[in-house]
């Protein structure tokens, strides 16, 4: 992802960061671990993080119910 943000940010290009422990339990710590660990790969500052939360569920972010809605899906997989 840096790199596309790299190419592309110059117009306008930004890459949304959701981190979210829903899908085969791949991001497990805080929202402070989670940017520690992005840290290390350069890319903290390159994408916009936003805190962690549910993608689905009855506790999905706003964001996620409207995209699930508008798409006709029950679920993000």
């Amino acid at each position: 992802m840096p790199k596309l943000v790299d190419e592309y940010g110059a117009r306008g290009f930004k890459v949304l960061a959701f981190p979210c422990n829903q899908f085969g339990g791949q991001e497990p710590g805080t929202n402070e671990q989670i940017l520690t660990f992005v840290e290390k790969f350069g890319a903290r500052d390159k994408l916009e993080y936003f805190e962690k939360g549910d993608v689905n569920g009855k506790n999905a972010r706003e964001v996620f119910s409207f995209l699930k809605r508008e798409l006709g899906q029950e679920d993000i997989r």
